[in-house]
């Protein structure tokens, strides 16, 4: 376990990513690997704004978290994007996370904001959170 990478190299790495694709690879295959078998990988080109999907089943409802994988330098204006994408074909959720491979400055508040203008229910992994979730379990260990 001594030839693990330090959470603070990995995400000096992942600020190396600027294919967008394969950031997007590399997440959906990350989000799997940390949060489970109920992540579904989704994406790709005229994705409607879906990078991937997770469902929890509870007793009065089905719930649906929506997930937008982007290397976009500028969260905030990506994020607005997405959710007018959302809105637009009609898509509910109940969560939206947005992955990226940068720290978002400030989530706090731009969570907070979209939570009490717009009612939604933001999360916000960004590259902070992925370097900080490497080797949680054997899946997410980077050699």
């Amino acid at each position: 376990m001594d030839d693990l990478l330090d959470p603070s190299d990995v995400q000096d790495v992942l600020h190396l990513i600027e294919d967008g694709f394969l950031f997007e690879r590399f997440a959906q295959e990350f989000l799997a690997a940390r949060l489970g078998y109920k992540f579904i990988s989704s994406g790709g080109l005229k994705d409607r704004g879906i990078d991937g999907l997770q469902y929890a089943s509870e007793i009065d409802s089905t719930k649906k978290s929506i997930f937008q994988i982007s290397i976009d330098k500028k969260p905030s204006t990506k994020i607005k994007d997405t959710v007018d994408k959302l809105n637009d074909n009609q898509i509910e959720y109940t969560t939206f996370y947005y992955v990226t491979n940068i720290e978002v400055k400030n989530k706090d508040l731009l969570i907070d904001d979209y939570q009490n203008n717009d009612g939604i229910n933001l999360r916000i992994y960004d590259g902070k959170w992925l370097s900080q979730n490497t080797n949680h379990n054997q899946a997410t260990c980077l050699l």
